[in-house]
């Protein structure tokens, strides 16, 4: 439902964007990605700090220097803790968490340059964390007998919003076959993870932190 309601929100604000638009398609730029993770935790390092990604966007007034970009986002982090703690006497090792978010993105891009555009781009976007797992070992109590087992599990965390900063550079293809983009953005937001929450031995992961490289295919401008 919280996908369904931002889904809503980025199609009202293409129909408001898009009035003076020179172009019909609801999409005009496709993105692959990877990602290298930058979340911290209060308890071990974290390591093997690796992702990918795919994305559709629509920018708006190619024909001037500020471009509005709004689209939807899958990003898939992962990264790896030798343990992590889940309570007073439960914990994890050889721990891999994997999460899965979809993202909308509100940007602005600032273009500068004449057949080859260099850009600075800038905005926000909403996240939403739609599955998320750890794979490892459980330590932990059973029967009085301390047990090691193999778990792998969903873990819940917080929806966030965040702040996003990057750069590129925008190259058009001969015989006006659109234009291949190159970005590299950071981004910084909310949302987080806390396993054992309550307990005196809690641990929180700040997950909606990372670095990212896309390259974007832009489609040719389809005149109305």
């Amino acid at each position: 439902m919280k996908f369904f309601s931002c889904l809503s929100v980025l199609l009202i604000s293409q129909s408001v964007i898009a009035q003076d638009v020179p172009q019909s398609r609801l999409f005009n730029e496709f993105s692959v990605s990877g990602n290298h993770s930058l979340a911290i935790s209060n308890d071990y390092p974290l390591k093997n700090t690796f992702g990918y990604g795919a994305s559709i966007y629509h920018s708006y007034h190619l024909d001037r220097k500020i471009n509005p970009v709004v689209g939807i986002e899958y990003i898939s982090t992962h990264f790896w803790m030798d343990k992590i703690s889940d309570g007073k006497t439960t914990y994890y090792t050889d721990a891999d968490f994997y999460y899965h978010q979809l993202r909308i993105p509100f940007s602005l891009r600032f273009n500068w340059g004449k057949k080859s555009t260099f850009f600075v781009e800038t905005g926000l976007y909403l996240s939403i964390v739609f599955s998320n797992q750890i794979i490892g070992d459980i330590n932990q109590y059973k029967n009085n007998i301390f047990v090691t087992e193999p778990v792998r599990s969903k873990i819940s965390s917080n929806p966030g919003i965040g702040l996003s900063m990057g750069i590129g550079v925008q190259i058009p293809l001969k015989k006006k076959k659109g234009s291949l983009i190159f970005r590299f953005d950071t981004n910084e937001g909310t949302g987080r993870t806390n396993m054992g929450a309550g307990s005196p031995n809690e641990s929180v992961i700040f997950y909606n932190l990372y670095l990212r490289t896309s390259v974007i295919y832009r489609l040719p401008v389809k005149r109305l």
